[in-house]
């Protein structure tokens, strides 16, 4: 008498193998998706506390004056140029001063000189307090940030820097 080859799986065993993948898949993508969600929002807030930054560094550098110095990027110039300022001394970034969005077809130069993406921020607002930029960074409606702001209704806006 023959003995067979009885090597490999059967038919249940098969089955009882993709029931359990389909569980673990089932459970995990939920996780997967808000941990997505979660890292997009805390990238948008880098950006904003990013682009905060760089506005400090060019409030302070251009608070040097006379010095012959190239510090200042002539995007900020030209947004501190040519914007809404209310109640500062006049100069960008002053004691307490707000830059609203400058013309459109400077956002774009501005936003890229800040460290930002032109595809993931459509606009940004600039407030100075005691000298420190509140920057609120609106998202590109087709950008990565789209959707994962955090101020209040508007979920496409996030604050970052010196924002009280």
């Amino acid at each position: 008498m023959r003995k067979l080859n009885n090597k490999g799986f059967t038919l249940v065993e098969l089955l009882a193998v993709i029931i359990i993948l389909a569980i673990v898949v089932g459970i995990s993508i939920p996780a997967i998706l808000t941990t997505i969600d979660n890292t997009k929002s805390k990238a948008f807030q880098t950006a904003a506390d990013t682009a905060a930054d760089w506005f400090d560094r060019q409030y302070q550098s251009s608070l040097v004056g006379d010095i012959n110095i190239s510090a200042v990027d002539t995007n900020y110039a030209s947004f501190c140029s040519g914007v809404n300022k209310t109640s500062g001394n006049g100069a960008c970034g002053g004691p307490s001063s707000t830059i609203e969005n400058p013309e459109p077809s400077s956002d774009a130069n501005l936003i890229m000189a800040a460290g930002l993406k032109t595809g993931n921020v459509s606009s940004i607002t600039v407030t100075f307090n005691q000298g420190r930029a509140c920057v609120t960074l609106t998202a590109n409606e087709t950008g990565d940030y789209a959707g994962h702001g955090n101020q209040g209704t508007n979920n496409n806006q996030v604050k970052g820097g010196n924002c009280q």
